[in-house]
C-alpha cells in the first residue's frame, strides 16, 4: 500500500443468527446455597448451572432456569432445595424463590471474580475450576444483578431480576489484525477493530450497515497478502455465525 492509503468498511450485511443463550459466551449461572442450621453445622454449597443454547422468550428462560437449577442441586444435603422461577410479562422480570429455611445467592461478577470472598474454594460441593475473568454468566448482562455482591435470598426475600435483556449482544465488532491499526480499542483492549456494528435487527433478520461517513482507517505502507477477520461481542467473545457475512473494503489515498 502507498503512503497515505486508507480504507473504509461499507455495504455490510450480517444475518442475526445467534441465540439468546450461547455456549461458551453466556450460558452459565453461578449459585451459592445454604440453610438456617446452626453456624457450626450449616452446609455451604456452590454450583455452576449450565443453560441450553437456544433463543428464549421471558417465560421460556424462567422455565429453563428452574429446570437446570433444580437439576444442579438435586444431590444437595439441604432439605428445602426446590427453586421456583417465574416470569412477569408486565414488568419483564424473573423471580426466583426457594423453599423455607433455605438461603441462596445469584453470584454477581464481583462475587465470581473474588470466588465469593474466598468461600468458593472448599465448599461442600466445590464446582470445577473456571476462568473468573471470563465467567460466561447470564447474570451481569441478562438478569442485571451486576454490581457489588449478591445479598442472601430466602422464601421471604426472593431474587428479583431487573428488566431482563433477551438481546445480550447490542453491538458487534469487526476486527482485522492484518490492517487494523491502533486507532480504536474495545473493553478487552483489542486495538485492531475496523468497524462497530449496531445490532439493528431482531433474530432471524438481516443487519445492514451502509454508513461510511468521514471515518477511515490508515493502512499506508502495509503489505497485504491475506486478510483475517473476527466478529466479536463487547466482551471479546467470537460470535457464532451460522450464516454468511458480506461487506466491502473501499481503499483510497489521502494527502497527510
Amino acid at each position: 500500500m502507498p503512503e497515505g492509503a486508507v480504507f473504509r468498511v461499507s455495504e455490510l450485511a450480517i444475518g442475526h443468527c445467534w441465540t439468546t443463550i450461547m455456549t461458551g459466551i453466556n450460558d452459565k449461572l453461578y449459585l451459592y446455597m445454604s440453610d438456617n442450621s446452626p453456624v457450626q453445622s450449616r452446609p455451604e454449597e456452590a454450583y455452576i448451572v449450565t443453560l441450553s443454547e437456544r433463543s428464549y422468550t421471558g417465560s421460556e428462560l424462567a422455565s429453563e432456569l428452574q429446570s437446570k437449577m433444580n437439576t444442579a442441586v438435586s444431590g444437595s444435603v439441604i432439605v428445602n432445595k426446590t427453586f421456583t422461577c417465574a416470569y412477569n410479562p408486565y414488568t419483564q422480570v424473573i423471580n426466583i424463590l426457594i423453599g423455607i429455611n433455605t438461603t441462596f445467592k445469584i453470584l454477581t461478577e464481583n462475587d465470581i471474580k473474588t470466588k465469593l470472598g474466598g468461600y468458593w474454594v472448599g465448599m461442600n460441593n466445590n464446582p470445577p475450576d473456571y476462568d473468573a475473568n471470563d465467567p460466561q454468566d447470564i447474570n451481569t448482562d441478562m438478569l442485571k444483578l451486576n454490581s457489588g455482591n449478591s445479598p442472601l435470598y430466602d422464601s421471604n426475600s426472593p431474587f428479583n431480576s431487573k428488566f431482563i435483556n433477551l438481546q445480550p449482544i447490542r453491538n458487534l465488532y469487526l476486527s482485522c489484525s492484518d490492517i487494523g491499526g491502533y486507532n480504536s480499542v474495545d473493553l478487552k483492549g483489542v486495538s485492531n477493530i475496523i468497524k462497530k456494528i449496531p445490532v439493528t435487527a431482531p433474530f432471524n433478520s438481516m443487519i445492514f450497515d451502509n454508513y461510511i461517513g468521514d471515518d477511515f482507517m490508515p493502512c499506508g505502507k502495509a503489505t497485504i497478502s491475506t486478510l483475517h477477520f473476527r466478529i466479536t461481542d463487547t466482551h471479546g467473545h467470537v460470535v457464532p455465525m451460522d450464516c454468511y457475512v458480506s461487506f466491502s473494503l473501499i481503499f483510497d489515498v489521502i494527502s497527510l
